[in-house]
């Protein structure tokens, strides 16, 4: 075996095709890096001239003139070959002093267990063996990281889409429904020019929910750099296109009403059919209102999407809080999943959530959202930390808890 600098040739050959592809390890992701000027590496290993192993490698910061290179959702290989792995870890170590690093991170996208939508442990994948190697070889596991640990997936493999519809449960059918037949909403697939209406969104959202956003350079160096392995999406009101539907309703429930016969017996109907009719004509005037204020084409809410390998990653999103009635993202989840099957992909991963093992996660309003769809959830093996430099590592690792005691009080 041969520790080697790739070309981004051989680099895409390989991960092209490996089962543990991810989107952060492909050519797509080193132009982006290199958009952004940063230090960015493509590593592997060969085995009678044939590249067995690799990844990607960015230096994403730097303590003391020494720097911290991660790994993303890599190393790709096959994890049960320890030879193939104590060797490619054994020569990264060499290989990144050459550059000054103190820090190695990795967080493989293989997962250690698989849990129902509910999170209970489905017995059918548990990967403790290879953590328990990756440690032996002088991880240390990563409490906090940034990068995904859990996410939400649906198997849509060789299923139609009424398949799949059926399968949801029943709240996301009705809104979906409600989406397509009453509110009549549209999509739009974003320009590059467009893209500042979605970052409008998205920083409203991070900035209402109090998380982290990302700003219109980075939306642009995924557009520009991923190409048409990105979708972004905003989903919009036509209050031209609803206001039929409300006048409809308004018309059949009055219908109803002058159809009654005076019987008692119909009185609970009649009661519910005022109700209906109350609400409706309440709807039409709130829209009249909104149109007079916003337009007749109303953003609801964004995200943005990646499609690589055999599935579709929904990697980030955004809503507006008042017009969460009109369930704009549910719309959106429905269109790409079609979009998904339509196309052949085999997963729709909704990506992140919180630790469903946990109890004050259960609850979680992201988790409630894409158990709607009736998913199955993955822990991925987690994110592991290597020392290079071990007195740079160790005085690094001082300084950050420093930091964070300092800053809880």
């Amino acid at each position: 075996m041969k520790f080697t600098e790739l070309t981004l040739e051989e680099f895409t050959k390989f991960v092209d095709n490996h089962p543990l592809r991810s989107f952060f390890q492909t050519k797509y992701m080193y132009d982006r890096y290199l958009k952004e000027k940063k230090e960015v590496y493509l590593v592997g290993i060969k085995k009678n001239k044939r590249v067995v192993g690799a990844s990607l490698l960015v230096k994403t910061s730097s303590f003391r003139n020494f720097g911290l290179y991660e790994a993303l959702q890599g190393l790709v290989l096959d994890y049960e070959d320890r030879e193939l792995l104590e060797f490619f870890v054994k020569e990264l170590q060499i290989f990144l002093k050459t550059k000054h690093a103190y820090k190695l991170i990795i967080n493989p996208y293989l997962p250690l267990k698989k849990y129902d939508s509910n999170g209970l442990d489905t017995k059918e994948i548990d990967n403790t063996k290879i953590k328990n190697h990756i440690f032996k070889l002088g991880f240390k596991e990563l409490e906090n990281y940034d990068q995904v640990k859990w996410i939400y997936c649906l198997d849509i493999a060789n299923k139609t889409k009424e398949e799949v519809f059926k399968s949801f449960k029943s709240n996301a059918r009705n809104s979906i429904n409600k989406t397509i037949n009453k509110f009549a909403l549209e999509l739009k697939e974003l320009s590059f020019a467009d893209l500042k209406d979605f970052e409008r969104i998205t920083t409203e959202t991070s900035t209402r929910k109090n998380f982290p956003g990302r700003n219109l350079t980075y939306f642009e160096n995924m557009y520009e750099s991923f190409k048409d392995k990105v979708k972004y999406v905003i989903c919009y009101l036509n209050t031209q296109k609803y206001r039929p539907h409300l006048t409809e309703e308004i018309k059949e429930l009055e219908e109803k009403l002058a159809n009654l016969s005076p019987a008692k017996a119909n009185d609970k109907k009649r009661e519910n059919y005022k109700t209906d009719l109350t609400n409706a004509q309440k709807n039409l005037q709130e829209l009249e209102k909104l149109e007079k204020e916003k337009g007749s084409l109303i953003p609801l809410a964004s995200s943005m999407f990646i499609l690589y390998g055999y599935e579709i990653i929904y990697l980030f999103s955004g809503s507006y809080e008042e017009y969460k009635n009109f369930f704009g993202q549910y719309r959106i989840q429905w269109d790409i999943i079609s979009y998904a099957i339509d196309h052949n992909y085999l997963r729709y991963n909704f990506y992140g959530i919180k630790d469903i093992t946990k109890k004050e996660n259960k609850d979680n309003g992201v988790i409630k959202f894409k158990q709607n769809f009736n998913g199955y959830i993955l822990e991925l093996l987690g994110a592991f930390a290597l020392p290079i430099n071990k007195p740079i590592f160790t005085l690094e690792n001082i300084y950050s808890n420093l930091v964070k005691k300092h800053s809880k009080k």
